[in-house]
């Protein structure tokens, strides 16, 4: 399936010469690839630790949601005062 246009397609061709004969390698195989060639480093792999900055997000979550339901509440109180007071005209 080619999604881009026969145009783009022919200028890209045209600025990379060497892509003119490349064919399109089905996705399995790229990943097949991928695996294989980062296979022999796997033990290298180092998971970084976010928990501080998970920490950090839930805090600025918790201030921002507590002015959110500030402004909230403001908004249905003067609305709530606008239909009283229209009820009651």
């Amino acid at each position: 399936m080619n999604t881009l246009r026969p145009s783009l397609e022919n200028a890209v061709k045209r600025r990379f010469p060497a892509l003119a004969g490349f064919r399109k390698v089905p996705a399995a195989v790229l990943v097949g690839a991928t695996l294989l060639a980062t296979a022999g480093s796997a033990n290298a792999l180092t998971v970084a630790d976010f928990s501080e900055a998970i920490a950090l997000i839930t805090g600025v979550v918790a201030i921002v949601s507590a002015v959110g339901i500030a402004a909230l509440s403001v908004v249905v109180t003067a609305r709530l005062f606008g239909w009283i007071r229209a009820a009651l005209r």
